[in-house]
C-alpha cells in the first residue's frame, strides 16, 4: 500500500516540482515506511500551496497602479468617497443621493449658507414675511401662509437657531398662527422645526423691539421700517422683507432689504437701501 502511494507522489511531484520528481526517482528503489510516505507528501502539498501563492492573479483591493484581474486598475477612493454618506454629504453637498432631503443636498440649502455664513442665530417676524397677514389686524381664526417662504424657513431653521415673533392683538388669533405653523411643519418636536418655546408672542411694536433686543441675534428679519431702523445699532444684520410699497428711508449699513424671503435666499439681487450716516 505505501509503494502504491509512493507512486501516486512521484507522479503528482512530477507536476509541481522537477527537482523533486528526480529525488523521488532516484529513491525507487528503496523501501519506504509509511512515516517516509507521509513526510514526502507534506513537502509534495507544501510545494504546490506554494505555488499556487506565488501564481495568484491579485485582488480587486489593488492600490493605485496595480492591474487588477480584469486588465483594468482600481484608484484608492477620496476621502469624500469614502466616507459614510451623511459625512459624504456635508463634505460634498452635490453629492447627496437622489430621494435624500437636507439643507446641503439642495440648490436652496447650498445658497442659503453662503448668505448667512457667520450666522447661528436668526429672530424672525412672521408677520407679511411669512404670514399673508402684514398687520396683526389682518390675524383672525385662519393664517394664509406664503409657500415659498415656508420652504425658506424649513431650510433656515435647519441651518441656524431661529425664533419666530408673531404681533397678535387677540387669543384666537395667536392660537390660529401657532396651529397654522405646526400645519406647515415649521414649528414641533423634531430635528429641523422649531421648538414651540421658540415661538414668541407680543402685541406692540416696541414688545417685537424688545424679544430680537433679548435674544442677541445674528440676524433679524422684519417687515416694519421703524423697528428695522431701531435695532440697527444692536443687531449685526438686518433683512427688511418689504411689503408692497413701503421702503426704508436712512437705513444703515448693515440693513438689506428684499421684496421676499426666496428672492433673498434663492440668489436675487438685494435691493440697496438708502444708507445715509450709521445710526449712533
Amino acid at each position: 500500500m505505501a509503494d502504491t502511494i509512493a507512486r501516486f507522489i512521484r507522479d503528482f511531484a512530477r507536476t509541481v516540482s522537477p527537482q523533486l520528481a528526480s529525488l523521488l526517482e532516484n529513491a525507487s528503489g528503496l523501501k519506504m515506511n509509511w512515516s517516509n510516505v507521509v513526510g514526502i507528501a507534506a513537502i509534495v502539498v507544501a510545494l504546490y500551496a506554494l505555488r499556487r501563492g506565488n501564481g495568484r492573479k491579485p485582488s480587486n483591493e489593488t492600490m493605485e497602479g496595480d492591474a487588477t484581474s480584469n486588465g483594468t486598475s482600481t484608484t484608492i477612493p477620496n476621502a469624500s468617497e469614502a466616507a459614510p454618506t451623511g459625512l459624504r454629504q456635508r463634505l460634498n453637498p452635490e453629492s447627496a443621493p437622489v430621494g435624500v432631503t437636507s439643507p446641503a443636498a439642495t440648490s436652496t440649502g447650498v445658497r442659503m449658507r453662503r448668505r448667512l455664513k457667520g450666522v447661528q442665530r436668526v429672530t424672525c417676524t412672521l408677520l407679511g414675511s411669512l404670514f399673508e397677514e402684514a398687520t396683526p389686524e389682518g390675524l383672525k381664526r385662519s393664517v394664509a401662509l406664503k409657500p415659498a417662504a415656508v420652504e425658506v424657513l424649513r431650510e433656515l431653521s435647519s441651518i441656524c437657531e431661529v425664533f419666530y415673533i408673531i404681533e397678535c392683538h387677540t387669543d384666537d388669533a395667536q392660537e390660529a398662527a401657532l396651529k397654522a405653523l405646526q400645519g406647515a411643519g415649521l414649528v414641533g418636536k423634531g430635528k429641523g422645526l422649531v421648538g414651540v418655546h421658540r415661538a414668541l408672542f407680543c402685541s406692540t411694536k416696541i414688545g417685537r423691539t424688545a424679544i430680537v433686543r433679548q435674544m442677541e441675534p445674528d440676524l433679524h428679519i422684519d417687515t416694519c421700517p421703524d423697528t428695522m431702523t431701531g435695532l440697527a445699532r444692536y443687531v449685526p444684520r438686518l433683512l427688511y422683507v418689504q411689503v408692497g410699497s413701503n421702503p426704508i428711508h436712512g437705513a444703515s449699513s448693515n440693513i438689506t432689504s428684499t421684496p421676499s424671503l426666496a428672492a433673498f435666499f434663492a440668489g436675487a439681487p438685494a435691493q440697496p437701501t438708502t444708507t445715509n450716516a450709521p445710526v449712533a
